[in-house]
C-alpha cells in the first residue's frame, strides 16, 4: 500500500519533476508493490535499468523512495534491491 504522505508529495511535485521521474513513479505505482529497478524498467517498456537508475536515486534524494529491502529479482534472478514510496 501507498502511503498518503506519498502520494500527496508527489503530486505537488508532478508539475515540477521531470519525465524520467514521472515515469519511474508511474510505473511503481502502477506495479503495485516494491520493486527493482530492473521489474520498474521492464515494465515501464525499458530493458536496461540504467534508463531509470539515476532518477530513482534523484527521487531518494528527494524523499519520495526508499529501499525498503532485497530480494530475488523476477526478471534477473539475482538478490536486488527493492525500492518503494517513502
Amino acid at each position: 500500500m501507498i502511503r498518503q504522505t506519498s502520494l500527496l508529495a508527489y503530486d505537488e511535485l508532478q508539475l515540477i519533476l521531470p519525465q524520467r521521474h514521472q515515469e519511474y513513479i508511474e510505473a511503481l505505482r502502477k506495479l503495485g508493490h516494491p520493486a527493482t529497478d530492473l521489474e520498474v524498467s521492464r515494465f515501464a517498456g525499458h530493458s536496461d535499468p540504467n534508463y531509470f537508475r539515476p532518477r530513482r536515486n534523484e527521487l531518494v534524494k528527494l524523499g519520495l523512495i526508499t529501499e525498503t529491502g532485497r530480494r530475488r529479482c523476477s526478471v534477473s534472478k539475482k538478490t536486488a534491491l527493492i525500492w518503494w514510496f517513502a
